[in-house]
Parts: structure tokens; sequence; C-alpha cells
């Protein structure tokens, strides 16, 4: 599943596998440490921000691809009225401070939480709802540059560039590499900063890593972050309005945040959807009592999911006379499992999720399947690939 909080994660995750090696001496340009000294301190002397940051996040590995966009806007008032959205196809996260209340809001989750404001936000407060943004990182940690310089291997000045007309100058980074097994190989980026306002206009992140796997094979694998920034204002006057927000109706007000397990469904009556297959029909699971009802949430950029789904139209053809209903549930933009649902020609029902029947039955990765019973009971919740023989045995003995 495209998990906000997943990518989020990638991102710290990455800077955390950076740290410096022992005895290494970074070669800095010092043009290009000029620039980049100056660009932190503009972000530090800031009193307002406001502005969109737009990130793409490409994984490959063993030749599948896999591409996340996520959008980050952000609005900032010094020192404590701050709201960060961050947000994708499948759900969105909400930090929102008016300088009073400070309310968190994680729509995977359905939950969200409410504090008093602190009297100035610091970076330790947003650290994990900023951390698919630099600019607003930079804004809040006391000092970046010398956290930055800590990881960097080299850093040069590459010459200057043009972004929607505006003169850039570019930066190209090498990071020092943790010597382990976990750690990447390498870690690149370019930064593109504006020369007349000293700000980030564009941040690309390669990550490079070698490795085999159990049988000795090679694989590789390839991260690209490409972050670009649009709709800023910075030094502005911001309307309070802005820093106003409400939960959905249907969220949950929590003191902590904690994902439920979908295992709990198990033996529960099953939560109702009611979605639109791919060709436009409206389906409600109500209107199944009475037969089996398998569920099997997949994404096409998930390989155990696009091994397991043969199984799913196997089963579909050879019980649907029996009882069985078999839907997909998938919540990427509709035309993605359109042209692999007609080039794999599956069959079986495929419903287009807006998220909320991931947040009913408590989706946390990709594949789960849902067995519900004839009387609307959830009576198997399967995380991860499973093979056909344990799928048809289950069902099958809830056809009898």
């Amino acid at each position: 599943m495209k998990k906000l909080l997943v990518a989020a994660l990638l991102a710290v995750c990455f800077i955390a596998a950076m740290v410096q090696a022992e005895d290494a001496k970074p070669n800095i340009d010092p043009k290009a440490d000029a620039i980049l000294k100056k660009m932190f301190q503009t972000y530090r002397e800031l009193k307002s921000y406001q502005g969109t940051a737009t990130v793409q996040i490409t994984q490959e590995q063993s030749g599948q691809k896999r591409t996340d966009k996520v959008t980050n806007n952000a609005i900032i008032s010094r020192p404590n009225m701050v709201r960060l959205t961050r947000a994708n196809d499948s759900g969105r996260t909400e930090f929102v401070s008016d300088g009073k209340t400070l309310l968190k809001y994680i729509s995977d989750y359905g939950q969200y939480t409410v504090e008093p404001a602190p009297a100035q936000i610091n970076m330790s407060d947003i650290k994990q709802w900023a951390s698919l943004d630099p600019s607003v990182e930079h804004i809040f940690t006391e000092n970046y540059y010398g956290e930055f310089i800590k990881v960097t291997k080299s850093l040069r000045y590459s010459g200057t560039d043009k972004i929607d007309g505006k003169e850039l100058d570019v930066i190209e980074v090498e990071d020092q590499i943790e010597k382990s097994p976990e750690a990447w190989d390498r870690v690149t980026a370019r930064i593109w900063l504006g020369k007349e306002d000293s700000l980030l206009h564009r941040y690309l992140t390669n990550m490079l890593k070698d490795t085999t796997d159990s049988n000795g094979r090679p694989i590789s694998q390839r991260v690209t972050i490409d972050i670009t920034y649009s709709n800023r204002q910075v030094n502005q006057p911001i309307a309070a309005n802005a820093f106003a927000f409400s939960p959905p109706k249907d969220a949950k007000l929590v003191k902590e945040f904690k994902k439920e397990e979908g295992g709990d469904l198990v033996g529960q009556p099953a939560p109702d959807l009611a979605l639109v297959s791919l060709e436009g029909a409206k389906v409600s699971l109500k209107d199944y009592r009475g037969k089996v009802v398998l569920l099997d949430f997949w994404a096409t950029w998930c390989p155990p999911c696009r091994k397991e789904l043969p199984h799913i139209q196997k089963l579909n053809d050879e019980l649907k006379a029996k009882g069985l209903a078999v839907f997909g549930v998938n919540n990427e933009p509709p035309e993605k499992p359109i042209q692999f649902v007609k080039e794999n020609k599956y069959s079986f029902t495929t419903l287009t999720d807006d998220g909320s029947a991931c947040r009913s039955y408590r989706i946390t990765a990709f594949p789960t399947l849902v067995i519900i019973d004839k009387e609307g009971k959830v009576r198997e919740y399967l995380v991860g690939y499973q093979e056909e023989s344990v799928l048809r045995s289950k069902i099958e003995a809830l056809l009898k």
C-alpha cells in the first residue's frame, strides 16, 4: 500500500544511513560551501514562509519500478503558527498550530490528537511531519549546516541552470556512507539554489546499492527522490484562517496515534463497502449477504500481488457458480488498474478505493486478503502472498 508515513520514513531512513566515516576528510569546494551557508542562513532568518514541495519517489529493483508522488504544503509564521499538509493518492497528514492549539491528523489511521501549542515550534516537534520537505527542515533546525557537513564526502559547484526563467546555482554532493550491510553503496544529490533568493528550487537525491539474494543472484537497487518547489512566498503577511483545520467527522480523537490491527476484525461483522468498479458500477458489500466474499487489496506496483492475482482469477472462475463473490480493491488512480486488468485479462470485479475501504479494513500492506462468510462476518484476514491451495481450502469450507 502506498502509505504516506512509509514514504516519509524512506526519506528519514536514507538520511539516518549517512554517517561520517572515521578519519574521512570531506572534499569541500569553497564556492559551493559559501552558497550553501548563505542558503541555510536565509531559511533560519525567515519570519514567514509558504510553499509547495512536490516529491516524486522512484524505487527500482530487479526490473520492478514503482513511483510515488507526495505533495507537501507548508504555511509558517514564526514562532508557533504552522500548517504542514502531506498528501498522496491514499490519504494525508496534517500538523496545524494556530498559536494556541496544536492538532495532528493522520488519515491512514482515521485519528487526530489535540494539545496546547508550544510557545515556539522546533524541528523536534515537526520531524515526522516535514521529513519530505528540506526547506521546512532548514527553517526549524538550529544548525542544519553542521549536520549537513558531518555526512558530506564531497561538495562542489557545478555551474548554473535555469528553472522557470530563474537563474540558479547548482551544487553537487556525495555523502559519507556507513559501512554496514544495510547501508547504501552510494548517495549523491544535486541541489538547485536561487541566485537572488538563496532558496531551494529543486533537490534531487539518488541512492544506489548492489547486493545479492539468498541464491547469490545480483540485485540492483535504486531510489530517486526528486523535490521541486512552487507557489512560494516568503516574509509576507499570512491570514489567521490559514491555520484553521477541522478533522473529518469520521476521525477519532485519541491521546496518541495507534494503528488498529486488521486481525482484530476476525469474527466481527465485516465493514460495509460502497465503492465503484472500474466499469463504473456501484457496489455495496451488504448486497452480497448469503455469499462467501473474497476481498483482495492489491496494487499494480506490488510484486507479491502480481504473483497472487492469477490465483484470485482461477478461484473466481471455478467457485463463482458455487456462491463465491470476488472483489479486488485498488486505491491507485483508476487508469493504472484499468490498464493492468485489461492487459492480464482479469475478469473478477475490481473496485476503486478512495482510501475509505483501506481504513475500514485497517490495511497496512499489500496484498491483504479478507474472507467474509455468508452471514457477513470476517472469517480470515491474511496479510501477504497466499498459495492458491490455502485460499481454496478456506473458501470451500465456508461454501459448504
